[in-house]
């Protein structure tokens, strides 16, 4: 269980980032420890041949110049040779090595207890200097093992106890040392760890950002290829179905005409030959509308046109269809100057299909009132029932396409489900906005804002 904790210790993301903060350092300080070295034994090399006595002058002079000159080495070639630059733990540890066989030699040799004064540096120096436990503790068990084997040899010196005091304390102050050194590159260790978590968490969560920005391009585009695929089916298709049927809506008007006999069953059955037609007509044309207008390809001739002109004409072509049921349908037109920048085709459109729901949704017997009204910049025309009206519930969706209510009243006059889907579209391509009122039972009204012509000017200075 040991191992298995070493072993994921050594695999954590902590130690990862210690083992590099170390190597960093270590790569940092070596150049400036080599140098150190190099002229520490370039000041001790002299000392020694002039200081030392016999027997040992020439062993030490010659030790102490040999671990210059490899610091010198070490120094000059540690950045110029990759070999050494990418092994900075060997190259410290020979460093430090050289540091304290020359202080153990001194001491063994020489076998004074001021020299404990050298170890007791060498030793604080460690706890400076090294960046891997290993070299810490076996150059520090062999300084104060050096000591003691001094002291062993050479016990009958008095001034022993007090150097050996100084050695226990440089040794602590060295423990102390790194002691803090280790828990300052820890700390930096786990804000590093942290900081390359968040930074592979946030390139994580950027790459799956960006492979969903990628998918949701790919929807949209597949998207909008099906848009078109379908709009383009749908034009194509009404194109299709409206040219064989106004050929047939054709044949049953020239039929009824070769049949003035009211009392004709066949006139009759023409008759519905021709409404029906009719009214699949105005189902391919919806059809149509709507796949230009979905593919962004329907166009306004946007003019200046009188609105009182088109409301009495979009009336005027509905009056056949209320009669059929028994339904009063009036105007009221309450403005003098009706002008406006409007399609008068879209209009047209817009109103017959208002007044055709009215007149689709209404008992016999029943009232319809297209109004005009001046509101504001804008003009207001309203198609009031009182028909069957529509549910709460329904009102949130009447303007979505094939959205249709429940038409009990008159079941033979079935749409699409596209006519005020179209009359919302063709409105605000007009610069204006539609509105419902209804209640169940009691009837409808839609209002249209059409802003006027002093509306749609820019304001002078």
């Amino acid at each position: 269980m040991l191992l298995d904790a070493a072993a994921r210790l050594r695999e954590s993301p902590m130690q990862e980032s210690l083992s590099r903060l170390n190597l960093r350092n270590a790569r940092a300080s070596v150049p400036v420890l080599a140098a150190a070295v190099a002229v520490l034994c370039a000041l001790l090399t002299p000392a020694h041949y002039f200081l030392v006595e016999e027997p040992w002058r020439d062993t030490l002079v010659v030790s102490v110049g040999a671990s210059g000159l490899a610091a010198f080495v070490i120094a000059v070639g540690f950045t110029r040779d990759p070999r050494l630059f990418h092994h900075p733990y060997i190259v410290e540890a020979v460093l430090l090595g050289l540091v304290v066989w020359n202080t153990c030699l001194h001491q063994l040799l020489l076998g004074e207890p001021k020299l404990t004064t050298n170890a007791a540096f060498a030793i604080v120096g460690l706890g400076l200097m090294s960046h891997r436990q290993e070299i810490y503790f076996i150059f520090s068990g062999i300084l104060i093992g050096s000591v003691l084997v001094a002291w062993r040899m050479n016990a009958d010196d008095e001034h022993w106890p007090h150097f050996l005091f100084g050695m226990l304390i440089a040794t602590i102050l060295s423990g102390a040392v790194y002691a803090m050194r280790l828990r300052q590159s820890i700390s930096q260790a786990r804000r590093d760890a942290w900081q390359r978590d968040t930074m592979r968490r946030m390139s994580a969560r950027e790459a799956e950002l960006a492979s969903a920005l990628r998918r949701a391009d790919e929807l949209a585009e597949k998207a909008q290829e099906g848009a078109v695929s379908k709009s383009s089916f749908l034009a194509s298709m009404s194109h299709e179905l409206r040219t064989p049927l106004t050929a047939l809506i054709g044949f049953s008007e020239l039929l009824k005409k070769n049949h003035p006999d009211t009392e004709d069953p066949e006139r009759e059955y023409i008759g519905q030959i021709n409404e029906n037609g009719q009214m699949l007509l105005g189902m391919i044309n919806d059809l149509l509308d709507v796949a230009k207008a979905d593919s962004g390809r329907m166009e306004l001739n946007i003019e200046e046109e009188d609105l009182e002109d088109i409301v009495h004409s979009a009336v005027a072509t509905m009056k056949p269809l209320a009669a059929e049921q028994r339904q009063h349908l009036a105007v009221r037109i309450e403005c003098d100057d009706s002008h406006a920048m409007v399609d008068i085709r879209a209009m047209k459109q817009i109103l017959l299909n208002l007044i055709g729901n009215a007149v689709k949704y209404t008992q016999r017997d029943g009232t319809i009132e297209v109004a005009l009204e001046r509101e504001g910049r804008g003009f207001v025309i309203s198609v009031t029932d009182n028909g069957r009206g529509i549910e709460a519930a329904k009102l949130k969706s009447i303007f979505d396409p094939f959205e249709q209510v429940d038409n009990s009243y008159n079941p033979s006059r079935q749409g699409t489900g596209l006519g005020l889907y179209l009359v919302k579209t063709l409105t605000e391509m007009q610069g204006g906005s539609i509105h419902v009122e209804s209640e169940p039972r009691r009837g409808s009204s839609f209002a249209i804002f059409l802003p006027a012509l002093e509306a749609r000017r820019p304001l002078s200075a």
